[in-house]
């Protein structure tokens, strides 16, 4: 049961939001993620006018349920398989939009950044990166699961840089006993929570990313020239990390076959320079804040011109 002094105030921010939008002339109301689409739908249908949610993580068929997604003039997916998700939800394909997250080329510029206290001491290693709060949902354990696979010649050669924030101390507990289990002590390297504006350093000290959800770091690392290596076991990489394209994917968590393919990009320079160049003109030409917003603002248009 919902506590209700959290109600109240829940109440009372909808009637702020709607005196606000009445002040202003709003004529589209857009929530920038899922939590606001109560919110969003209430100012709109006071005041007739169209209203957006953005999605910028997986959701279940009861999530699209939950937040009416069903009823939005438009829904925002910042990825292909969430957009497909929404559809098969019951979401109206016509206002499903897919646009991704940009990245500010101006800031994740290789020319630009560099690597500073990030950078492993030890020049000759390969840096693996791994970015992503130690938590459950990031999959930190399954990580070190696949370093721990590395054949000896891969793994004498690399080094591990995990950044992330500890938001479960549980979790984070048992992350520890993994690398400990695993006698990773040594070759791993936690640096904690790195701030937005710090991104671009810590990804320059590193030689390559590794990610099992995905997410704004990859386009980040691509950006910066970075080589990544994406594992999903479902198989539904970003169409912007086309296999042995403009990075590498692996279609399962199991460590071994994971291993394998780290250990490819570990090994051949020439790969992992080929896979960082491919990954940087992939991001200019799709996910550039030119591109983001030109096509956030068609979507508006369309909404506006619904409401004329």
């Amino acid at each position: 049961m919902a506590c209700p002094l959290r109600m109240a105030r829940r109440y009372q921010d909808a009637r702020d939001l709607l005196g606000l939008a009445r002040r202003y002339d709003i004529e589209i109301v857009h929530a920038h993620d899922v939590w606001l689409a109560a919110y969003a739908r209430l100012v709109a249908r006071r005041l007739n006018i169209a209203y957006a949610v953005h999605v910028r993580g997986p959701l279940s068929r009861h999530d699209i349920r939950k937040h009416r997604l069903a009823q939005a003039d438009a829904v925002i997916a910042v990825a292909r398989r969430y957009a497909d998700d929404l559809v098969a939800g019951g979401v109206p394909p016509e206002r499903v939009h897919l646009i991704d997250d940009a990245v500010d080329l101006t800031i994740f510029d290789p020319a630009l950044a560099h690597a500073g206290h990030y950078r492993v001491p030890d020049g000759a290693k390969i840096v693996i990166g791994f970015v992503g709060r130690i938590c459950a949902e990031k999959m930190v354990r399954e990580f070190l699961e696949i370093i721990a696979r590395l054949p000896f010649e891969a793994c004498a050669r690399s080094r591990v840089l995990i950044a992330g924030e500890c938001s479960e101390r549980r979790h984070a507990e048992a992350v520890r006993a993994t690398m400990a289990a695993l006698d990773l002590t040594a070759d791993v390297q936690f640096v904690g929570r790195v701030p937005a504006s710090s991104m671009p350093e810590f990804l320059a000290g590193i030689d390559l990313l590794v990610t099992l959800s995905g997410g704004s770091a990859m386009f980040e690392a691509m950006a910066m020239g970075k080589p990544v290596l994406s594992i999903r076991a479902d198989g539904r990489h970003s169409v912007h990390t086309p296999h042995e394209e403009a990075a590498l994917c692996v279609d399962t968590f199991d460590p071994s076959a994971c291993a394998q393919e780290l250990a490819r990009l570990i090994s051949d320079d020439q790969l992992r320079l080929r896979l960082g160049r491919a990954g940087r003109a992939r991001v200019e030409g799709h996910l550039s804040l030119g591109t983001m917003v030109k096509k956030t603002l068609d979507v508006y248009d369309r909404l506006a011109a619904t409401t004329v």
